[in-house]
């Protein structure tokens, strides 16, 4: 009898291991949406299995991975499509982390033109483009719209990024930019009529960023890497030019050692925390943790498109209407008392009963 463990911890048993079903070409993996971990009773574990359990053991990875967030399960894929052997635990669920809670968007990073990081643009539009030819089912494109603000930055500096943010990346599938007359477009109806005269429409992509860490760790097992899903690292220490790492089960408290040549930390907002359990590495640079808001709403216009709002103190706001009626309705939103309307890019709430604050926890995989 063999039993599957989900993500979200549910055991269930059946008789035959499940089929990992493809409706994608073999590119793009589409497999299920949940990453099924399966393993034998130990009641009923066969010899062969015994003396699988002893290999692992003893032996001893490439490389290992501590994370299992987007950072930590693209390495592993790549590390594994290489010809590594590759080891990678996650303390709690794949993506549970700052992977499930993203503002959901692959792009190449406008903003960055500004810091002259023309090469960072440039191979993050390449990528862009590349993620989704392979997952077009997670991926889509996304329009956003950017209000020219009058006394920032200048229309012709925001025409000339754009310009060059169609052109570095060598785009290929989405529409270039183009400029808006908001007293004319559609995308105009939902703003203060007369603050803004014109705008900049670009292309990004938005994506179901936890489904693409489970996708992404999927490939890499299928690759060889040995996924470890509510696995923590407890303990860290280097001997003889080898890592060993004491991963402890968060379900049965059971303790291994596993040993690999290379170790990479990818524990996100816990990068420090893993340094702490021992890897005897004195890191001179701290971790600055950054917070960004998510607020869910109700729908607050009829088109597909986004917003980048600039602001006079360098922060931008970014309205997305990305979530369908069944998304919202997971968070139980009120339904507002009062009208809900658009100013200086920001949402000009009348009652504070018209916005729910982003939850935390397992409602972080739905933002806007």
């Amino acid at each position: 009898m063999l039993r599957l463990r989900t993500t979200s911890g549910r055991v269930d048993r059946c008789r035959e291991p499940p089929l990992l079903l493809s409706s994608a070409p073999r590119g793009g993996v589409e497999l299920l949406s949940l990453f099924l971990v399966i393993y034998i009773d130990s009641k009923q574990e066969s010899p062969k299995a015994e003396r699988a359990g002893k290999a692992l053991l003893n032996r001893i990875f490439d490389l290992a991975i501590i994370g299992g967030g987007i950072n930590g399960c693209g390495i592993a894929r790549d590390a594994a499509g290489r010809g590594n052997s590759v080891f990678l635990c996650e303390m709690n669920d794949l993506a549970s982390g700052t992977s499930s809670a993203s503002t959901k968007l692959v792009h190449g990073g406008l903003r960055y033109l500004e810091y002259y990081e023309f090469r960072l643009v440039r191979e993050a539009l390449i990528e862009r483009e590349i993620l989704w030819r392979i997952a077009p089912h997670i991926i889509r494109p996304l329009r956003f719209v950017l209000p020219h603000h009058a006394g920032l930055r200048p229309a012709w500096l925001l025409r000339l990024g754009l310009f060059l943010y169609d052109h570095i990346g060598g785009r290929k599938l989405l529409p270039p930019a183009r400029t808006v007359d908001l007293a004319r477009d559609a995308v105009g109806t939902p703003l203060i009529a007369g603050r803004y005269k014109r705008a900049f429409e670009y292309s990004d992509c938005f994506v179901d960023d936890a489904r693409l860490v489970v996708l992404t760790a999927r490939d890499a097992a299928d690759r060889g890497a040995e996924i470890r899903t509510r696995t923590r690292v407890v303990a860290i220490r280097a001997v003889d030019g080898i890592w060993h790492l004491t991963v402890e089960d968060q379900t049965t408290r059971a303790r291994e050692t596993i040993k690999a040549r290379t170790l990479v930390n990818s524990g996100g907002p816990w990068v420090e925390d893993v340094l702490a359990t021992g890897a005897g590495v004195d890191a001179r640079a701290k971790v600055r943790l950054v917070q960004g808001s998510h607020i869910v709403v109700r729908k607050l216009y009829d088109h597909d498109r986004a917003y980048m709002f600039q602001n006079a103190d360098g922060r931008i706001v970014s309205p997305l209407s990305v979530l369908c009626d069944e998304d919202i309705a997971a968070f139980k939103l009120p339904k507002p008392s009062v009208p809900v309307r658009w100013a200086d890019g920001m949402l000009a709430l009348s009652s504070p009963i018209a916005v729910a604050p982003h939850a935390l926890g397992n409602q972080t995989r739905a933002t806007t």
